[in-house]
């Protein structure tokens, strides 16, 4: 059984555009105040190197809000599409894995896994729209291309074999932060499969448990 979730586009374009609304903001400000000042004096007798000033000005505004724009907006392509490749929340088999997208950095692109066993959940909440499960996990930091792995019957296996048993930190848990589209659902999902999943070990606890006494019976 897998579960997979995958980052909100809306919910990051939303989220992006207001910081390039918010950086584009004070240009727009200096430009308005300039147009406001040449509106002012447009009947009193202004120098030559006025108008050469305003000029300057102006064509320093548009410029800088063009390349402001363009490259904002190519940030924010890149962006989602790493967050659309490396930012997910999945429960395959007994495992819960929570992947975020970092940062590109000299050509290669980073993220953080975090891997907990979903027997071992002892709490799961929702702060705002952040989910928070509380958890002994293992946390991984490092290229995309050396996380990449396959699903088992009884959990991952790491392409880069070296990351199945070796490699990060153990941390209390993992934040799922605002990213998605329906955070009360996956906090619900973990919740539910957790606890499924350890009714199951419990029974499969106690069952061992019942045939080792009749074994010992028979002796």
């Amino acid at each position: 059984m897998t579960r997979y979730f995958r980052a909100s586009e809306k919910k990051l374009l939303r989220r992006y555009n207001l910081r390039l609304l918010a950086l584009a903001l004070p240009i727009t400000a200096a430009g308005l105040t300039l147009f406001a000042i040449i509106f002012l004096n447009r009947k009193t007798y202004q120098p030559v190197s006025y108008y050469y000033i305003v000029s300057l000005f102006l064509a320093a505004l548009t410029g800088g809000a063009f390349f402001a724009t363009l490259l904002g907006s190519l940030e924010i392509t890149r962006r989602l599409s790493c967050n659309r490749s490396h930012t997910y929340v999945e429960i395959t088999g007994k495992f819960l894995i929570v992947s975020k997208y970092l940062q590109t950095h000299s050509k290669k692109t980073y993220k953080k896994l975090w891997i907990i066993k979903l027997s071992e959940i002892k709490e799961v909440y929702q702060y705002k729209n952040t989910v928070v499960v509380v958890s002994p996990a293992r946390l991984i930091e490092a290229p995309a291309e050396w996380l990449s792995y396959t699903r088992t019957r009884n959990g991952i296996l790491f392409e880069n074999w070296w990351y199945d048993n070796c490699g990060g930190k153990f941390t209390g848990g993992v934040e799922i932060p605002d990213m998605f589209a329906n955070p009360f659902r996956i906090a619900r999902t973990i919740e539910h499969v957790s606890g499924k999943i350890c009714r199951m070990e419990e029974e499969r606890k106690k069952y061992r448990e019942e045939m080792i006494a009749i074994a010992r019976g028979l002796r």
